[in-house]
């Protein structure tokens, strides 16, 4: 898979991640999709295209956009921990706390590799691709009744929530310094980034980037109400 942008960010007004291109059509894959989502898919592209040659592009579109991004960059991370579609079955377990060999620490990104509290607790995989390792521990320990709804946020193209609780890909997944939090997400699930500082500092980077103000410190700290009870995570357990 290629880049997942193709326009820094800092160029020229109105500073977007690029649409997708033919090939998620046959590749896009979620069990909570609808049955018409890749036939929704291919119209999305479609008009995507149009309006990024015609210079008119639209605020539907960018918000399409930002989830399929998230997808791929899931996918990404996915791929680069030696893992494939097989693996998100809805009883599939990590690999990482099972007995099944997986890839050494030297052959996976710095920030994928497997937390002691991956390795020790039975969890889904896909909560094995998000970017930070304290972050992955947080969902981990807090099981998996707000999975769907929190994939739903992030990555559901054919629901671009008004909320925007969701989360923004610049560059390889694999690298924390290209994600970005939106503030929506902050106030839902600001919970599951306690403790993530770089989250907070690649953040704000690419917002003063595009000319945004900074998000302060006390909304990283929001979403608290909702979590589940997490226990506290120590730094050795990373």
């Amino acid at each position: 898979m290629g880049s997942l942008v193709d326009q820094d960010p800092a160029s020229g007004n109105g500073e977007q991640p690029v649409s997708v291109g033919s090939m998620w059509v046959g590749e896009y894959s979620c069990r909570l999709a609808p049955e018409d989502a890749r036939r929704r898919l291919a119209r999305f592209q479609m008009a995507a295209h149009w309006s990024y040659v015609t210079g008119n592009p639209t605020v539907d579109h960018l918000l399409t956009t930002v989830k399929l991004n998230v997808y791929r960059a899931f996918v990404e991370n996915m791929a680069a921990l030696g893992m494939d579609m097989s693996w998100m079955k809805d009883d599939a377990i990590s690999p990482f706390c099972t007995s099944k060999p997986w890839p050494s620490n030297l052959a996976i990104p710095t920030h994928l590799q497997p937390s002691t509290t991956q390795r020790r607790v039975p969890h889904h995989p896909w909560l094995d691709f998000f970017p930070h390792p304290r972050m992955r521990d947080r969902l981990v320990l807090a099981g998996d009744s707000d999975d769907d709804e929190l994939c739903i946020d992030i990555m559901a193209f054919w629901n671009p929530n008004a909320d925007d609780a969701g989360l923004i890909i610049w560059g390889q997944p694999w690298d924390l310094q290209n994600w970005e939090l939106s503030e929506g997400f902050l106030r839902k699930w600001g919970w599951t980034v306690q403790g993530c500082p770089e989250l907070m500092q690649s953040t704000n980077f690419w917002r003063t980037r595009r000319g945004e103000r900074r998000l302060p410190p006390s909304l990283f700290q929001l979403g608290v109400s909702k979590q589940r009870v997490v226990p506290e995570i120590a730094q050795q357990d990373l």
